[in-house]
Order: C-alpha cells, then sequence, then structure tokens
C-alpha cells in the first residue's frame, strides 16, 4: 500500500488535490501563490481536546484512588483529582467497528467523540433529598437488623449474598453510628464521586479488600441498592419481625418500600454510565424482586432481566470472565454465577411467557461457577451425555443450585429447538438424547440433592429443602418439554406425560403445605410455589 502523503495547506483548506511537490506544489506555483504553499509537520495529528477547568460549576470531578485502597479507613480527601473520559465502550466483539479500524495506523484511526463522567448539580440536590428521606421517613436500624436476622436463618441472596453483612454494615456506619454528623448534601456528592470510580482489582485483590471498594467511606449508591433487596428479600423470609411489620399487609407494604428505594439507587446508578460488577450484581437482584413481587408476566420484570442480559454482554462475560493472572478466581466466580442465574432465568421466564429467550448458549463460552475451562467445554457438547462431576462429600451451598439450574437450563434451550424442528424422525432423535442427557444428570447429582420421596420425610435446612423441590422440578420441567414436543395432537396428550404433569403438581401441592418450611433461594421454581397464597387477592 503506497504511503499516503499530506496536502499543503492551501490545498487542504480548498480541498483541492495536491501534488505533493516540496518545497511548492505544482497547483501553488501555477496560481503564484509559492509564500503560503507550507506543509504542515505532524499532519495526521489530530489535536486534543481540552477539558474543562476543575472548578467548572455543574462537573464533579471523577478521583481515581491512590494505588493501595486496603484501608478503609482512607477517606475521599487523600483520593487524586485527576480527570479521566468516558464512555468506556465496554466488551467490543469482532464484528465490532474497533476490529474494521484496527488496520489503521493510531495516528490514521478515527477519533471517536468522547465525554467527561459528570454528575449535575441537580442529581447531587436530588440525591440530597433522598438520603433526607430515608434518616426521616426508613427505620435503617431497624433494616439492619432484619437483615441480620435474616443472614442467621442461613438465608442469603442467591448472587450478591457474600457482601450481605458487609452492605448491612456500612448502612449501619452511614445511618446509625454516625447520626447526623454527615449533612445529606455531603453524603450525596460522596456516594456520586464513589459510584464513578472504578472498582479496583489486581492479582493480589481478596475478597475482603475488594469490599473495601463499595463500602464504608467508599460506599456507593449500587452499595444502598443491594442493601435494600436483602431487606425487601429478608421480610419475605422473616414473618413477624415487630419493629417493622407483624401481619401481612405490613410485610407487603414495608418490602415495597424497601424495592422502590432500590430502584431509585438502581436508577441513579444507570445514569452515571459506569458499568461494573456490583452495578451487574445489583440489576440481576433487583429483577427476583421484580419477579417476586409484580410476577414474571410484568413487562416491568420482562425488561429487567432483559437489562441485566445487556449488562453481561457489554461486560462480555459471555465470553471471557476474566484473566487468571490478574482478576482473582472469587470475582471470576461470581461473574460465571451472574452469567449462569441469568441464563436459567432467561429459559424459565421464556418457557413462561411463551417468548424468544435472549440469551443462547451457542453465542456464550458457557463456564460454570467454581469449575475450569474443561468443564465449559463439557456443558457446550451437544454430541454426548454432559458427565459433571460433583463432590460427593459437597456442603449445600447456593452455587449448587446455580450449577444445577444452568445444567437444566441448557437442555431447557435445546427442547426449545425441537418445537422448530419440521422432520419428525429428527425431532424424535434430538428429544431421545435430551431425554438421556437429563437422566443422566440427574443421576449423577448427589443422592441427598435429590428428591426421591414426600418432601416431609426430608431432615435438612429450610434452604436444602427449597433446592430439593427446585432440582427436581427442573429435571421434570426438561422431559415434559422433551415429551411435548414430540406429541402428534396437542389435545391428545399420551400416558408418558400426564404422569409426568401429575408427578409434577404432586411436588407443587406439597410444596405449598410445606411452604412455611421452604427457604426463598432466588431464581428457583419454589419462589412462585410460596408466594402463591401468601398475597392472595393483592393483585
Amino acid at each position: 500500500m503506497p504511503t499516503k502523503l499530506a496536502a499543503c495547506d492551501p490545498c487542504r483548506r480548498s480541498k483541492l488535490a495536491c501534488d505533493h511537490v516540496r518545497p511548492v506544489c505544482s497547483r501553488c506555483r501555477d496560481r503564484d501563490r509559492a509564500p503560503s504553499c507550507t506543509y504542515r509537520p505532524r499532519p495526521f495529528k489530530k489535536k486534543s481536546r481540552q477539558l474543562p477547568p476543575v472548578d467548572q460549576p455543574g462537573i464533579v470531578r471523577i478521583r481515581e484512588p491512590l494505588q493501595d485502597r486496603a484501608d478503609s479507613s482512607e477517606s475521599l480527601a487523600n483520593l487524586t483529582t485527576r480527570s479521566r473520559v468516558y464512555p468506556n465502550p465496554g466488551y467490543l466483539g469482532s464484528s465490532s467497528h474497533t476490529t474494521f479500524f484496527d488496520h489503521l495506523p493510531p495516528e490514521e484511526a478515527p477519533d471517536m467523540e468522547r465525554s467527561l463522567v459528570s454528575v449535575k448539580d441537580s442529581d447531587t440536590v436530588s440525591g440530597a433529598k433522598f438520603i433526607e428521606q430515608l434518616h426521616q421517613s426508613t427505620q435503617i436500624p431497624s433494616f439492619v437488623d432484619l437483615v441480620r436476622v435474616w443472614l442467621e436463618k442461613g438465608v442469603n441472596l442467591a448472587l450478591a449474598g457474600p457482601f450481605t453483612k458487609h452492605l448491612a454494615d456500612t448502612m449501619r456506619y452511614l445511618f446509625v453510628d454516625s447520626g447526623r454528623t454527615s449533612d445529606a448534601m455531603s453524603v450525596s456528592k460522596q456516594l456520586f464521586s464513589n459510584t464513578c470510580l472504578p472498582l479496583t482489582v489486581n492479582d493480589r485483590t481478596n475478597f475482603q479488600s475488594y469490599c473495601v471498594n463499595f463500602c464504608r467511606v467508599n460506599a456507593r449508591w449500587e452499595t444502598l441498592g443491594l442493601f435494600f433487596v436483602a431487606v425487601a428479600r429478608a421480610v419475605a423470609d422473616v414473618p413477624f419481625f415487630e419493629p417493622l411489620h407483624i401481619c401481612k399487609k405490613q410485610r407487603r407494604d414495608v418490602q415495597s418500600l424497601a424495592m422502590l428505594h432500590a430502584d431509585r439507587c438502581l436508577e441513579i446508578s444507570l445514569s452515571l454510565d459506569c458499568l461494573n460488577d456490583l452495578q451487574l450484581f445489583l440489576q440481576y437482584e433487583n429483577f427476583i424482586i421484580h419477579a417476586q413481587m409484580d410476577g414474571d408476566q410484568s413487562y416491568h420484570s420482562w425488561r429487567k432481566l432483559g437489562d441485566v442480559i445487556s449488562s453481561l454482554f457489554a461486560l462480555g462475560y459471555h465470553e471471557n470472565v476474566g484473566n487468571e493472572t490478574t482478576t482473582p478466581s472469587f470475582l471470576r466466580n461470581l461473574r460465571r454465577a451472574a452469567f449462569a442465574r441469568a441464563y436459567s432465568a432467561d429459559k424459565n421466564v421464556s418457557i413462561f411467557l411463551g417468548r424468544p429467550p435472549r440469551l443462547l448458549q451457542k453465542y456464550c463460552h458457557f463456564e460454570l461457577p467454581g469449575y475450569g475451562p474443561d468443564h465449559a467445554r463439557v456443558i457446550r457438547s451437544s454430541n454426548s451425555h454432559r458427565q459433571f462431576n460433583w463432590a460427593p462429600d459437597e456442603d449445600f451451598n447456593y452455587g449448587i443450585d446455580t450449577r444445577w439450574s444452568a445444567l437444566c437450563a441448557v437442555l431447557k434451550e435445546e427442547a426449545l429447538d425441537l418445537f422448530r424442528m419440521p422432520n419428525y424422525t429428527e425431532r424424535a432423535e434430538s428429544a431421545q438424547r435430551i431425554q438421556a442427557d437429563a437422566e443422566a444428570q440427574w443421576s449423577a447429582l448427589p443422592e441427598r440433592f435429590r428428591l426421591d420421596s414426600p418432601l416431609k420425610s426430608y431432615d435438612c435446612q429450610p434452604k436444602e429443602r427449597d433446592f430439593l423441590v427446585s432440582a427436581r422440578l427442573n429435571h421434570l420441567h426438561v422431559l415434559v418439554l422433551t415429551h411435548l414436543a414430540l406429541q402428534r395432537r396437542s389435545h391428545d396428550p399420551d400416558g408418558l406425560l400426564v404422569s409426568l404433569s401429575a408427578l409434577m403438581l404432586s411436588i407443587v401441592t406439597e410444596a405449598i403445605m410445606l411452604k412455611e418450611h421452604l427457604a426463598n433461594s432466588g431464581t428457583s421454581l419454589v419462589w412462585k410455589v410460596r408466594w402463591l397464597d401468601e398475597y392472595e387477592g393483592v393483585h
């Protein structure tokens, strides 16, 4: 490719062709403009945009943390005031505009328009009014105590659970221990400034140092949002908590208030357009509480699940959850869990509403939390049974529920494809393979996690009993979908489909009778059962 030459200044301003002859080009010589025929020394170097001054009104300067943020007592005054430009486009794949421009030298690449991350004065004032409202009308100390009681029952948020205790401690630090020593405006400015900061992560980051990014003096709007989601979930699992509620109507009112506060915090975080892991976790947990309160049939819940999926794609976690040398393992596992739970929720909600799924496995590199790439390749294989090795002595945790629901969701996606196969013979062969995979997965699940007898005969914690029901319903759901796809006449189902449906109905009936002995696990099918008659007649 010939080297690109720059035109002289007169030809460039007139937008005329230049033959690049030096010291005077032919066009300037013919027009007797030799003195003005000059060439720029760096013709392809674009001028850098001047940033607004630090004291410009209406702009809150983004402050980047010092190298070491391990000390949670570090104040905002110790942060530098270097500004950074935004937006960060996030993950850009092989078909993005950056791929097409990668072949250009840096000085010739298009200069994408960028702007400062800024917080308007009006937003800071609005945030201060919200903080003042929390001080006056919300019982933060009682909320903190409720969450702690809830955690003592062994229940937690399915995805953001590791942070819940730190969130409660931070809320007590902000609204209880400090009392009224900090005015609402200063708290609002601090929250906005912290929310604009990137989450500091490197190869030396452990869980405690990671939490410093968003706890106590480094609290962000996502911190408040996740706490209020935990409050809304705790109300559902603590039937009576005298400082807040003693009847169903009061429980519903407290839960609705907590959900509104969580929505407000999420909206503020999204308005800053600084996507990060914590915001993704908040989006997922906020979707779950809306699905519980409004139902899956609500467009609001459907949209919020779409927002979670969009954020997963924007962060690139459908292909890469982080480099092993630079991203700590606990954070990679949390990202895998976020993808797996969103993937499972997408399949359940899509089937329930009869809408196409939005998160498809064939476009993703699927890694289950707690396991490496080898298991990811197994789950993506469609030519052999998916043998998944469970630890025989593994104690129950929400990671087990995440992995199992994701494994079943993969089979549900393949079962949905059966309905689009015009050839019945091919459909039957694919259905048999999916059924064999489902049975192999069920057999591989440790026996203590398989519901093969009445639920009341299992002596275990409520969250484990919840998983027993959820795991069995997910397994049966796959089988029902495959058998349903093979029915030639929908009005005349065969005996096996009827027996599977009857078994699911019997499990649901027993779960309703024992709902007080189940724990709310999030995306599991059980929460639908527990709330069938909890708020009967509310909607």
